[in-house]
Parts: structure tokens; C-alpha cells; sequence
């Protein structure tokens, strides 16, 4: 009877502390509720929040009908990186960000046609925000610095840097020029012109479309690689000193490309005409031909000269002559009609000949996948920025073939048939053991 009454009791007791428990609740939440209503809460303002800090010296040029060009240039040693972006109105503005750069930089108007933004006290390294407005002359000289193009600029522009990378989006202009004397050139995009120069220690473009282009590679102590993915020109001259290797996806037009000491030359696709020559001992040449132009009489539509080794392939539907010095040739696979081998010596060999058509190839379409290899130097000088019509001088007499004359110094030649799907497919093969 003691333990049943024990029990009871503990029950009840139970029972009485949930009930105060949960009672206890309203109040204890009303006593939160309270006590945030007497707390400050400290948020962060929206000039805390913002990443950018207020430009230390701001200039805002109203362009007038008669400004034809703006010219920014610095003139010590102190590094200057300047960021050029499109206007989104007719006005030129001009942010300096660093410190002591209230008074960095003076702004004077020598014409109507003229706006000169020069340094003028600089004690500090800078960067700066060059907003211009389409189609006005942009002219920049650093002594020192990087210059980055920022989404898509329009107008001519020449750019010369001592010491900095040149990075650009997108540029369209009647006449470009770049130039870093210790530099790198950076194109994520296009550049397009009728005339385009470029000089740097290295090249990395994605795509280029010209009338003429202009392109040096001067000499690094380490073997820099340059690179185009695509170029799309009348006529394009390539001149290197740089000991690494110059790859281009693809030619439409004409390429000459004069070398000395390169390690490789790559040209993933010729829709034109070709000329290289390196003078070095080591340089190996890598070229495939979806079509070719013949210039002119007594002109080879492609001209293959190297220390090394030289590997040709040839889209199966072309027809076209070869003539191959090197120390030994090697055709497996291909068809010719005449072909003739001279050992001249023991390590030089002249082969010639004409390559015939695969039967296969010979009856599809003269296309090589997304690219239509008709007339393809006559497409390539024409861009949405400027037109041209080629002369009836220009074109090729039908009756000619074009030849591609290759001559390797001290290296082999070897010879195949390949359209662009063999190609990626013997490029990206499992390697044997």
C-alpha cells in the first residue's frame, strides 16, 4: 500500500512539472521578444557592401562632333594598368584608382580633334578605367603596365607598352596595332581590320580577321608557344624568333610564316595558300590541306621548308602536285600518277608527282565540315567590317594544278590522304607500347 501511494505521488509530480514547463514557454519567448526590441542590429551600409572603392581623381570628357582621338600616355617608371571599356554614352571618363592619385594624371585638348590624357604626378602604382565611346581613335603608351580590353571596342587602336600583357575581348577597327616589348598578347575573342599589327614575345589569339596582318614574335630567354585558332585573311606575314612552337588551327587566305629556330610548326587546316620557312636546324613542320589557291605562275601554292621533319596530309578529294627534298619520303596510303623517286644520295631523295583523288572523296561535296572550301581565299577577305571584291586577275586558271613544294634539310617527309574526321582520329589514337 506505502509503494502504490509512492507511486501516485511521483505521477502527480510528473504531471505538475510538464504543465509548468509549457506554461513557462509563453513567457520566456515574450522575454526574447523583448529584448531584441531594445537591440540594435549593425548591417553593413551599401558603400560597405560595394567591392569597388570611389576613384581617387575622376575626369568626364564630353565628345564633341569634331574629337576624332584619345591619347593616354604615361612617362615614368611607376606601373600604370589601365582597363579600357565601352562608353555607354557620347563622353570620354577617366577613373584613377590607388593611392595619391588625386592629381596623377592631367587632361589637355591640343585640338578639336585631340584629347590628351598624360601623366602628371604619379608617386604610386595605379590602375585606371578608360571608358570611350564607338568609333573614336584610342592611342595608348605605357612605360610600364599591363592594358586589358573589356567587352567589345570599336574604333582604331594602337597600344604600346614597355613592360606588360596586352589582354583583349573583342576589337574592331580599320587599323589596329600592338605592341609589348616584354609582353604577352591575349585575344579571348576577335580581332578584326583591314590592317592589323601585332608584336609581343608570345601570341595567343582565338580568332583574326584581316585584310593584311602583321605579326612578330620576338626572342625570350625560355621557349614561349604561340597560338591562333583561326585566320581569316587576305594576306598574313608571320615573323619569329622564338624558339618555341606557333600553332594555327586554321588558314583562310594566304599565310607566310618566316621562323628561325622554332620547335614546331602546326597548321591544322590550309583553305589557301601556305608559305613557311624556318632557318633553324630542329624546327619539325605539321600541315594539313583542305584546298589550295594558286597565286600565279611559277608560284607554288605552298612552300614547306625546315630542319626537321615534315608531315603532310592532304583531304582526299584534292588534287594537287608535289615535290618533295628531304632525306627519305614516305607516300603509304596515297595515290599518285607519276610519281618519281630520285636518290640522289644516300640521305637526299627528290620525289614528284601529281596526287590523285581518293574515288570516294572525288564525289562528295567540295566541303570539309562546317567549311565550304569553295573560293575560300575570296570569303576571307570579306568580314562584316569591310568588303572586297578579287579582280578576275586573281583568279586561278582551272587548267593549272597547285603544287606544294616541301624540303626538309635534315629530316624526313612523310605523305598521307586524310580528311578532317581521319585527322582528329589519328590525332587523339591510343599510342601503341
Amino acid at each position: 500500500m506505502r509503494s502504490a501511494a509512492f507511486v501516485r505521488r511521483a505521477i502527480v509530480q510528473q504531471a505538475h512539472l510538464r504543465s509548468s514547463a509549457v506554461a513557462s514557454r509563453p513567457l520566456l519567448m515574450r522575454r526574447v521578444v523583448g529584448a531584441l526590441r531594445h537591440t540594435t542590429l549593425l548591417l553593413p551600409s551599401r558603400a560597405a557592401l560595394s567591392t569597388v572603392a570611389a576613384p581617387s581623381q575622376h575626369v568626364k570628357i564630353e565628345r564633341s562632333t569634331e574629337l576624332k582621338e584619345v591619347q593616354f600616355k604615361t612617362t615614368g617608371a611607376i606601373k600604370v594598368e589601365v582597363n579600357i571599356r565601352p562608353s555607354l554614352g557620347e563622353h570620354v571618363e577617366v577613373n584613377v584608382h590607388g593611392p595619391g592619385g588625386d592629381d596623377a594624371f592631367r587632361v589637355q585638348q591640343t585640338s578639336n580633334a585631340l584629347v590628351q590624357i598624360i601623366e602628371d604626378d604619379l608617386k604610386m602604382p595605379v590602375s585606371v578605367d578608360l571608358h570611350v565611346p564607338v568609333m573614336l581613335g584610342l592611342q595608348l603608351s605605357l612605360v610600364q603596365g599591363s592594358v586589358h580590353f573589356h567587352d567589345k571596342i570599336e574604333g582604331d587602336v594602337r597600344v604600346t607598352t614597355g613592360a606588360g600583357d596586352i589582354h583583349v575581348n573583342k576589337v574592331r577597327g580599320m587599323k589596329l596595332q600592338f605592341t609589348t616589348n616584354n609582353g604577352a598578347i591575349r585575344v579571348s575573342n576577335l580581332l578584326e581590320g583591314e590592317n592589323i599589327v601585332l608584336s609581343a614575345k608570345q601570341v595567343d589569339c582565338k580568332k583574326m580577321m584581316a585584310k593584311f596582318a602583321d605579326v612578330k614574335l620576338t626572342r625570350t630567354p625560355e621557349a614561349l608557344d604561340s597560338a591562333f585558332g583561326a585566320l581569316y585573311v587576305a594576306q598574313a606575314v608571320v615573323s619569329s624568333v622564338s624558339t618555341g612552337s606557333l600553332r594555327v588551327g586554321n588558314i583562310h587566305g594566304a599565310l607566310d610564316i618566316k621562323s628561325q629556330d622554332a620547335s614546331l610548326i602546326h597548321v591544322g587546316s590550309v583553305n589557301g595558300s601556305l608559305h613557311v620557312e624556318d632557318v633553324g636546324d630542329n624546327c619539325d613542320i605539321d600541315v594539313h590541306f583542305d584546298s589550295l589557291h594558286q597565286l600565279a605562275d611559277g608560284e607554288h601554292a605552298s612552300d614547306l621548308s625546315c630542319g626537321g621533319q615534315i608531315t603532310i596530309s592532304v583531304e582526299p578529294s584534292l588534287e594537287a602536285r608535289l615535290e618533295m627534298h628531304a632525306e627519305a619520303v614516305a607516300t603509304d596510303g596515297c595515290s599518285f600518277e607519276d610519281l618519281e623517286l630520285d636518290q640522289l644520295d644516300e640521305d637526299y631523295v627528290i620525289a614528284s608527282g601529281v596526287l590523285i583523288p581518293q574515288a570516294a572523296a572525288a564525289s562528295s561535296s567540295s566541303s570539309s565540315g562546317k567549311i565550304n572550301l569553295a573560293g575560300a581565299k575570296d570569303s576571307a577577305m570579306t568580314t562584316s567590317f569591310f568588303s572586297s571584291s578579287p579582280s578576275d586577275d586573281d583568279a586561278p586558271e582551272e587548267s593549272k594544278l597547285p603544287t606544294i613544294f616541301a624540303h626538309a634539310c635534315s629530316g624526313k617527309i612523310a605523305v598521307s590522304q586524310l580528311n578532317w574526321m581521319d585527322k582528329i582520329r589519328r590525332k587523339h589514337a591510343p599510342k601503341s607500347m
